[in-house]
């Protein structure tokens, strides 16, 4: 088969104990994370650990990995007194003392400068996907950029930072919108040169240096049935999209003027609450509507690919709310982050099976 695809994943290491981030990783720590067999890499914080999966063509064995990699690093941790929290933002993140350590060039020139943008502080999930048959990665990134504010809502789980309700449920997205226009003139690997187009890394859709296209839902998912069906909707568009064009989808347009109104609606409206413009007839769409039509086209596609069980947990996010409207359900109730983050914590791992 040649579609291939496969998941980064971010998350928080905190402490066990206080549910707090940790400030540094001991030598000790950062030598265990160093030894052990899960993919894994740093990111600007100590505190925040990016997991990685194999090239996969199979949804079954990815899924498997997705779990074992959360169990392992949940098992390694456990012996530094340390768990992880996988979420967009830690409601309560302490920044003012944690130690930075800028992975790219083009983030040392960054703090360098003195331009620190909040988005650091925010987490993502990249979904990777390729297939031998694309000939024109640039032509499918085109179409696909129309769908970017229906992953943004469905992944939303950024609704709190410095301990505060920022009354955005996307914050991260928010946040990339405001990094310096400057940014786009440093050269590094997150910045892509593609024919006469720069992808700047804020965005939330890139050709990847890698051979693949990258979805970068702009929060990071605790529930692995919602990461799993996010990533069968957006395989099961790339590979639909290599044989069959959109146009006929009745939301969908080429150059729709209204798309930074869309994705700030997705940023900030709850799954129900969210409508997408479009320029066919000025019509608004609910996201219900968006998905029952989105789903019919690529149906036959996903079967095809064995995405098709994983995309009917799509419906099950949209009648659950996203992951930032089910954080604010639990901090009205309990009024305390710390007892967020437990439920968190306890809801993400439950699903493992500990």
């Amino acid at each position: 088969m040649p579609l291939v695809f496969g998941i980064e994943e971010e998350g928080f290491i905190i402490n066990k104990t206080s549910l707090k981030n940790i400030l540094f990783r001991s030598n000790d720590l950062r030598q265990a994370l160093t030894e052990t067999d899960i993919q894994n890499s740093s990111e600007v914080y100590d505190c925040q650990i990016e997991l990685k999966t194999s090239p996969h063509n199979s949804f079954e064995t990815l899924e498997n990995e997705i779990i074992s990699n959360r169990k392992n690093i949940r098992k390694l941790l456990n012996d530094f007194n340390c768990d992880i929290y996988f979420s967009g933002s830690l409601p309560d993140f302490d920044f003012k003392d944690s130690w930075r350590t800028p992975k790219d060039y083009y983030l040392g020139i960054f703090l360098a400068f003195g331009l620190y943008s909040n988005c650091f502080q925010y987490l993502s999930t990249q979904f990777h996907v390729s297939n031998e048959r694309c000939k024109d990665y640039k032509r499918i990134f085109n179409i696909l950029n129309a769908f970017d504010p229906i992953f943004l809502n469905l992944s939303a789980s950024s609704p709190f930072s410095a301990s505060r309700d920022t009354h955005h449920f996307s914050s991260r997205f928010i946040e990339y919108r405001s990094v310096p226009v400057m940014l786009d003139v440093i050269s590094s690997e997150i910045d892509q040169k593609n024919g006469d187009t720069l992808y700047s890394f804020y965005g939330t859709h890139r050709i990847t240096p890698y051979g693949s296209l990258e979805m970068r839902v702009c929060d990071s998912l605790h529930r692995v049935d919602d990461l799993m069906a996010l990533l069968a909707l957006y395989a099961s568009l790339f590979e639909t999209l290599l044989d069959h064009s959109p146009n006929n989808l009745s939301f969908y347009t080429r150059d729709n003027r209204y798309m930074h109104h869309n994705t700030w609606y997705a940023a900030v409206q709850t799954t129900k609450e969210f409508h997408f413009k479009s320029d066919k007839n000025n019509r608004l769409f609910s996201l219900n509507d968006i998905l029952e039509e989105l789903v019919d086209f690529i149906k036959p596609t996903a079967k095809k690919i064995g995405a098709a069980k994983y995309i009917e947990h799509i419906f099950n996010i949209y009648e659950r709310g996203n992951g930032a409207e089910h954080q604010c359900d639990i901090f009205k109730q309990t009024n305390s982050f710390y007892q967020l983050k437990n439920q968190i914590i306890n809801e993400t791992h439950d699903y493992l099976g500990k």
